[in-house]
């Protein structure tokens, strides 16, 4: 029942340990030992985040869209460069693209605004 529709691949019942105990299963060797991740904190961080919706906020750092595009996007407000680095991913003939904001950039300069507050 559990494997039979699996009917069509020769073997995988066996490859799969289907109808035997946990205890019986043999784990599959290791080409290198796994990884263990240090996740002290209980939430990681990631590499690239997205812009927000529309009247959404950022779950990261709970700036506004238009908050967080003030500091990805040149203006004359920033003199045109922009304090966060963000990468834009189109693929030929797309209109429309995807602004990923480098997440690390984005914290780096936050924590630079608040070093120059403090100060």
């Amino acid at each position: 029942m559990r494997g039979e529709h699996l009917w069509a691949f020769k073997g995988v019942k066996n490859i799969l340990n289907l109808g035997k105990p946990v205890a019986e299963a043999k784990p599959a060797a290791y080409t290198s030992p796994p990884v263990v991740a240090d996740n002290s904190s209980g939430k990681t961080q990631p590499e690239f985040i997205r812009l927000p919706k529309s009247g959404m906020r950022c779950p990261w750092t709970g700036l506004s869209r238009s908050g967080m595009n003030a500091l990805i996007l040149p203006s004359r407000a920033n003199n045109f460069q922009a304090p966060v680095r963000s990468v834009s991913l189109r693929q030929r003939g797309q209109v429309k693209a995807t602004r990923l904001i480098i997440y690390d950039s984005l914290v780096s300069h936050l924590y630079g605004l608040e070093n120059q507050q403090t100060q």
